[in-house]
């Protein structure tokens, strides 16, 4: 199911006070139109996230995301967005989605139930979840194959909001890892945030 009544951009915000990100949020249901998807009235949901190439010190009142690229391949928020506590999203505006936005993006995953995201994964055999909604998948891919393909792998909204700041300090060139103190890496999950955004 998709509202498409709500706003489905948001200001997301930068650890630390540095600044705003921005994202297309939607759910994407267990569908196969978009006039399915309108009036789906069940419960499977994929909350897909798509991050612009935007970033700003203060809060942009308005922004529909037109004539933006993307900054990253989708994401995959676990459970639904959050606009209360301190990594609320800021809903700013109503984004018209096209059929192109209901086509679900392929995914990977390794193929082994023991990999850890710190592996080397040239290593690693991947699978293809080629319908995310039914979980189909193809298996044994080598890394080379499906590197330009997203990661199936589910991040709460904290993790999304560290995973743009990552980013931000990238593009600004400056290492995560001088930016936050040893006990503020410790306390936000920053490993598994930091090597997925090497994928």
């Amino acid at each position: 199911m998709i509202n498409i009544e709500k706003k489905n951009i948001y200001a997301v915000p930068l650890l630390k006070n540095i600044g705003y990100g921005y994202i297309k949020n939607y759910w994407v249901g267990h569908t196969e139109t978009l006039e399915e998807i309108e009036s789906f009235g069940g419960s499977y949901f994929i909350n897909l996230i798509m991050v612009y190439n935007k970033f700003s010190k203060n809060l942009i009142a308005s922004f529909d995301g037109k004539d933006c690229e993307w900054l990253t391949l989708p994401l995959l928020l676990r459970g639904r967005e959050r606009v209360r506590g301190s990594d609320k999203w800021i809903p700013i505006e109503k984004n018209i989605l096209s059929k192109e936005d209901f086509i679900i993006p392929e995914f990977r995953k390794p193929s082994s139930f023991s990999y850890n995201f710190s592996t080397n994964q040239d290593k690693v055999r991947w699978k293809i979840i080629t319908d995310l909604r039914l979980r189909l998948a193809k298996k044994d891919f080598p890394y080379k194959d499906v590197k330009n393909i997203a990661v199936f792998k589910e991040l709460s909204q904290s993790e999304i909001n560290l995973r743009l700041t990552i980013e931000y300090l990238k593009i600004n060139k400056i290492n995560p890892e001088d930016f936050f103190t040893e006990e503020e890496l410790n306390s936000i999950n920053y490993i598994t945030v930091e090597t997925l955004s090497r994928y």
